[in-house]
């Protein structure tokens, strides 16, 4: 039998001079990082979701529609609010969309109706986070989940307790 003419010489021909298709073994893949070793859950060490950056991207969406106070800044303000989308993110176990922004702004105020003491608190807060990663961290692991995870309607609704809010008494 011959060779068939249509495939190219570097085909290996079986029995028949038909091409064999070789079967190589899928390329080898080292483990990843978290099959190897757990990841921590505890606190400072944050809580890993799929593309957490887009919330910094929704937040900037948003921030028109914010009400900052004289000398905050926006890269502050963006930092705190994208943490705490993204902890919100990660505890419902998938990536930032604008509901989780919209939650982490009205937990610290910068929406309509805020009470006074919790903006002045949140101006005290968030000054110099953007370049402080234990602070954006301590801000993130204060909030409450009960808190955290609530719908807007019943985040807006506990601010007239704003101090549990934040995490700064009992819930």
């Amino acid at each position: 039998m011959g060779r068939d003419v249509s495939a190219p010489r570097h085909v290996p021909a079986g029995l028949h001079g038909q091409p064999v298709a070789e079967m190589n073994p899928p390329p080898a893949r080292p483990p990843l990082f978290s099959e190897i070793t757990p990841i921590p859950h505890r606190p400072g060490f944050g809580t890993p979701c799929p593309d957490g950056g887009y919330a910094l991207h929704l937040a900037r969406r948003r921030l028109p529609q914010w009400d900052l106070m004289a000398g905050e800044r926006v890269d502050d303000v963006l930092a705190a609010v994208s943490v705490l989308a993204i902890k919100r993110a990660s505890r419902l176990g998938r990536a930032p969309v604008i509901h989780d922004v919209d939650a982490a702004a009205a937990i610290l105020g910068y929406d309509a109706g805020a009470p006074d003491g919790l903006v002045r608190w949140r101006t005290r807060t968030v000054t110099g986070i953007r370049l402080r990663y234990a602070e954006r961290r301590a801000l993130a692991d204060r909030v409450p989940d009960r808190f955290l995870l609530a719908p807007l309607s019943a985040i807006r609704a506990e601010r007239t307790d704003w101090r549990a809010l934040v995490g700064l008494e009992p819930a």
